[in-house]
């Protein structure tokens, strides 16, 4: 993994090579069954589930969507590669680019669990500035090659009203406060693919404190 922290009054973190090749294979079997494992106009769209939305309830978002742990059993979610690579985001190495980001550094380390998603963009989709309801959103971003889109690209705003882009790249990671609102430009097609799967996918974990975890793993009975 490469690491850059960008900001440190209101931290995101960029993270190239986030998978080796080992996990980017698995990554790959994983999203392409999710993909071709049903029709494409069977496919959830975004306006069907939980999203951001505007004041008048339109969804702020127009991509595909598929939440993998309702898929899986507790038992047996260690199946799923993205459940058993979010184990990355407890690495020694990632914990010591944020430490020293006070105060900030001090939400992530509490941390103790995750969800996360799938989004799948076309071309006109876009996901337009919105804020997270966990505690830090880590966005994980892959396409197949030769990339046969433009656009897509993210912005945050570390300050208000302050844009600040973040190019796509292939295998790349961005790591901040859910707070911070973000937002993804439309991608358009340089040749349109004749099969899903060609476009731009997101895997998103939102990390967040899950208090009866912590009382089981530390032994503690509740009051």
């Amino acid at each position: 993994m490469k690491i850059k922290v960008h900001n440190t009054n209101i931290p995101y973190i960029v993270i190239d090579d986030w998978y080796t090749e080992k996990e980017l294979k698995e990554t790959w079997n994983e999203l392409d069954f999710y993909t071709n494992c049903q029709d494409k106009e069977k496919i959830a769209r975004a306006d069907n589930t939980l999203v951001a939305r505007d004041n008048d309830g339109k969804s702020l978002s127009e991509a595909y969507r598929w939440y993998p742990p309702s898929y899986f059993t507790e038992r047996h979610r260690n199946i799923s590669s993205l459940h058993k690579n979010s184990r990355k985001l407890a690495c020694d190495e990632l914990h010591s680019a944020i430490k020293h980001l006070y105060p900030w550094y001090n939400m992530y380390s509490d941390t103790n669990t995750s969800t996360h998603m799938i989004s799948y963009y076309e071309s006109g989709d876009y996901y337009k500035p919105h804020h997270d309801t966990f505690m830090y959103t880590v966005l994980i971003w892959l396409t197949k090659k030769p990339k046969m889109w433009t656009g897509g690209d993210l912005s945050v705003y570390p300050i208000k009203n302050k844009k600040e882009k973040v190019l796509f790249k292939n295998n790349r990671a961005v790591i901040f406060p859910c707070m911070m609102n973000h937002e993804v430009s439309p991608i358009e097609w340089i040749k349109k693919p004749k099969d899903i799967g060609y476009g731009r996918y997101t895997i998103t974990y939102f990390l967040y404190f899950d208090p009866e975890r912590y009382l089981k793993e530390n032994n503690i009975s509740e009051f």
